[in-house]
């Protein structure tokens, strides 16, 4: 018999449940086609939108959009995988940022959902530890995607009383991330976290990798979580 083939695409669109329902049915269909030859390795929910706005002024579009795609398709794959997660002992690696351990001004609406893609990790990890699934967080800094140049972009929508008022951030966002992005790397830094997390022996809980500027991410993560809150925003306000 030929072997099965190597890469089978899917169309798919997070947001839409009969999207995901019909995801799982043809890798379930697909699974059993090949009696044995092929087992079902694991789930990396990598959909992902950005934004760079203030909190105030934010339109709710905008902060519904960045949830329903990166919160809830992550919830919205990761339930309806749940049971071929669970009957295979596989892996499960979210691709989450920086940004869901610390922030900057304008990153609050993008950071949220990361910070809530790092609990909906720590529970699911929890939760499906007991059979054999394991559960990652990848964590980049900046990589040089398309979702970063689009989080730029939106900057230009931002009305012009909100771009008066916050005149300090608005000004210089573009800028500093044109800076931040000219010396970022490709993503063979996320890339390696993700097979890693996928095939290792002992994955890691969470893949702190690339550099924000010229620290490298390991470092800015032990930063948000030893230095003081107030030294942190010292330093912040002054980046």
């Amino acid at each position: 018999a030929a072997p099965p083939p190597t890469l089978v695409p899917i169309t798919l669109d997070v947001t839409v449940q009969a999207h995901v329902d019909d995801a799982v049915r043809r890798v379930t269909e697909y699974v059993a086609a090949h009696d044995g030859a092929v087992r079902f390795g694991g789930v990396v929910n990598n959909a992902g939108v950005s934004a760079r706005h203030t909190i105030e002024g934010a339109p709710e579009a905008l902060y519904r959009k960045l949830y329903e795609v990166n919160v809830f398709g992550v919830l919205r794959v990761t339930s309806a995988f749940g049971e071929l997660l669970r009957t295979n002992s596989a892996r499960l690696v979210n691709v989450g940022s920086l940004a869901g351990v610390t922030v900057l001004p304008g990153m609050g609406l993008y950071g949220g959902t990361k910070h809530a893609l790092e609990a909906i990790s720590d529970a699911t990890r929890l939760e499906m530890a007991p059979f054999g699934v394991s559960v990652s967080v990848v964590q980049p800094g900046h990589v040089r995607t398309p979702i970063a140049e689009k989080g730029v972009e939106m900057i230009a929508n931002v009305t012009p009383a909100v771009r008066a008022t916050y005149k300090h951030y608005y000004d210089t966002v573009a800028a500093k991330r044109a800076r931040s992005f000219a010396v970022a790397v490709g993503t063979e830094a996320t890339d390696a976290a993700i097979v890693h997390a996928l095939l290792s022996p002992q994955p890691y809980a969470r893949y702190p990798c690339a550099y924000v500027g010229k620290l490298p991410a390991w470092l800015v993560a032990s930063f948000a979580a030893h230095v003081p809150d107030v030294v942190q925003d010292f330093v912040k306000r002054r980046l």
